[in-house]
């Protein structure tokens, strides 16, 4: 899985690596997190890096047709406080279909239209959440673009609520080698 997790200190890296952690600093246990899961839960800001899908002109279809990767119901193994980027997650948590979906389609100029939804879900008993989903385009290291999906209202009631974005971009700028990478930044706060 093409997936890189980044924490907000650099002392999650350390200790999810297994490095040092202090002895004087047991951590407090963690509340009972919802049996139905394996998610890996992280603190408000995660941010994820992914493939950028719409680059693959091999997806698009009609253009108005959504499509999805691998990659994108693989983000769903992971949760911001207890919110996850998913659609149609089953009671159990065992199942679910990707959260991040995009249509494309070339318009005039030699531009292209890419449409991005995040379906966002938030469990129950984990209190009303605002959710917003900071989006860069990269490629290599160079961000060529930026959106914002949200901020959604996202109940603690296990359905998902889906919200989109449309970016207009230059067709240039959308490569396959090396690929057009996506980096997701989820932020959450209690409702």
């Amino acid at each position: 899985m093409m997936l890189r997790v980044a924490c907000r200190w650099t002392i999650c890296a350390v200790i999810a690596a297994g490095g040092p952690a202090f002895a004087a600093e047991e951590p407090a246990p963690p509340e009972a997190p919802p049996a139905e899961t394996s998610s890996l839960t992280r603190h408000s800001p995660m941010a994820l890096e992914t493939v950028f899908a719409a680059a693959d002109r091999s997806l698009w279809g009609d253009g108005r047709t959504w499509f999805s990767v691998k990659e994108y119901r693989d983000l769903g193994e992971y949760s911001c406080d207890g919110v996850w980027l998913r659609a149609n997650n089953r009671k159990d948590g065992s199942a679910w279909d990707a959260g991040l979906q995009m249509t494309a389609r070339n318009t005039t100029e030699g531009k292209v239209e890419v449409r991005i939804k995040a379906s966002i879900t938030n469990p129950p008993r984990n209190h009303d959440k605002i959710v917003a989903v900071m989006l860069q385009i990269l490629n290599g290291e160079q961000v060529v673009e930026n959106a914002v999906i949200g901020p959604v209202v996202a109940e603690d009631n296990n359905n998902h609520v889906n919200k989109s974005v449309t970016l207009t971009l230059p067709a240039d700028l959308l490569k396959t080698d090396p690929m057009t990478r996506l980096r997701l930044t989820v932020t959450t706060q209690d409702d």
